[in-house]
C-alpha cells in the first residue's frame, strides 16, 4: 500500500504579471499511520526532484510529474517540543511547504491578485495537517495569515491604508454554515448569485482583523465548530469542506494624487476527505456524508 498523497493547487484569478503560471500542483507523501504500520504496509511511492513514481508489486512503475513533489514519509524526528525536524535533506517539513507554496500566495495577494490554495485526497491523507497543522507544526493557513499580517505591518509606505477582513465557512451535506458565528450553534447561510460578483453566502460574517492574534482566536473558534467524526481510517476525519477567506483592501494615492483602491481575496480551503465506503467503514450518518 502506498503512503497517502495529497494535492495542493494554487490558482490566482488572473495570470501574474511576472508571467508565472497561475496554477501549480504539488503532491506530498505522509508517514504511515499507526493503522498502516500495524498491517505491515509497504511504501510504493518514490520521488526524485518533481517526479513522483508509483510502483506496486508485480506492476510497471508509473511516473507522474508535478510542479512540486514533497517527500514527508520519513527522514525526520521530533524535538522536545514535538516539532518535526528534518534529519535528511529530502524531508519536506511544514516550513518548506509554506516557503514554496504559501509565501508566493501572500506576495500575490498584496499585489492585488486573488488566489486559492486547497488540499485534495482521501480521508486520513493528511490534508488538515498540511493546511492547519497542529500546535507544534503549524500548517499553511496559520503561516499564511501570520505572514500576511507581518508584511502589512512592515510596509514602509505609511500612505497605504490596509483593511483586512476574515470569513470562515463549512460546507456539510450541501449546507453552508458560518463558522464565525458567536456561541456554540452554527448559522446556516443561503448561497446566492450576484450579477457582478458571482456566488456568495448570504449573511456570512466578515470580521475585521488587525493582528494575527485576532485571526488565531477566530480560526480556533471556527475549527472547534467544524464537523468532524471518526471512521476506520481516521479518528478525527473532517466531514465538511472548510473555506477561510482573507479579504485585503489597500487604499492609497496614485501618481496623479487620486485615491485608489486595490482589493484581493485569498481563499484557504481544507476539503473533506474522499473515501471508499468499505475501507473507511462509513455507514448511516457517515455514509450520507
Amino acid at each position: 500500500m502506498s503512503a497517502s498523497k495529497r494535492s495542493i493547487l494554487r490558482q490566482p484569478s488572473r495570470r501574474n504579471r511576472t508571467n508565472v503560471e497561475a496554477i501549480k500542483v504539488a503532491v506530498r507523501v505522509r508517514p504511515f499511520s499507526q493503522r498502516e504500520l500495524n498491517s505491515s504496509q509497504t511504501c510504493v511511492v518514490s520521488m526524485k526532484d518533481n517526479s513522483t513514481t508509483v510502483q506496486r508489486a508485480g506492476q510497471e512503475p508509473k511516473p507522474f510529474s508535478f510542479d512540486h513533489s514533497y517527500w514527508s514519509h520519513d527522514g525526520f524526528e521530533a524535538d522536545a517540543s514535538g516539532c518535526l525536524k528534518p534529519t535528511t535533506e529530502r524531508y519536506a517539513d511544514q516550513e518548506r511547504i509554506f516557503t514554496e507554496l504559501g509565501q508566493p500566495m501572500v506576495n500575490s495577494s498584496l499585489q492585488g491578485f486573488n488566489g486559492c490554495i486547497f488540499c485534495y485526497g482521501q480521508t486520513s491523507a493528511g490534508k488538515s495537517y498540511t493546511m492547519l497543522g497542529d500546535a507544534n507544526n503549524q500548517g499553511l493557513v496559520p503561516r499564511i495569515c501570520h505572514a500576511l499580517i507581518t508584511a502589512m505591518e512592515a510596509q514602509p509606505d505609511s500612505a497605504v491604508e490596509y483593511q483586512l477582513t476574515m470569513s470562515m465557512l463549512e460546507i456539510y451535506n450541501e449546507h453552508v454554515h458560518d463558522l464565525l458565528t458567536s456561541g456554540s450553534s452554527l448559522t446556516e447561510c443561503r448561497v446566492r448569485q450576484h450579477p457582478q460578483q458571482g456566488f456568495f453566502a448570504e449573511g456570512l460574517a466578515k470580521v475585521p482583523v488587525t493582528s494575527y492574534a485576532d485571526i488565531e482566536v477566530r480560526m480556533n473558534h471556527g475549527t472547534r465548530l467544524r464537523t468532524t467524526a471518526a471512521t476506520n481510517m481516521n479518528k478525527t476525519s473532517s466531514r465538511s469542506h472548510m473555506i477561510l477567506t482573507l479579504s485585503i483592501k489597500q487604499v492609497f494615492a496614485n501618481a496623479a494624487g487620486e485615491s485608489t483602491t486595490k482589493t484581493s481575496d485569498l481563499h484557504l480551503v481544507d476539503l473533506a476527505g474522499s473515501e471508499r465506503v468499505a475501507t473507511a467503514g462509513t455507514e448511516q450518518a457517515r455514509l450520507k456524508e
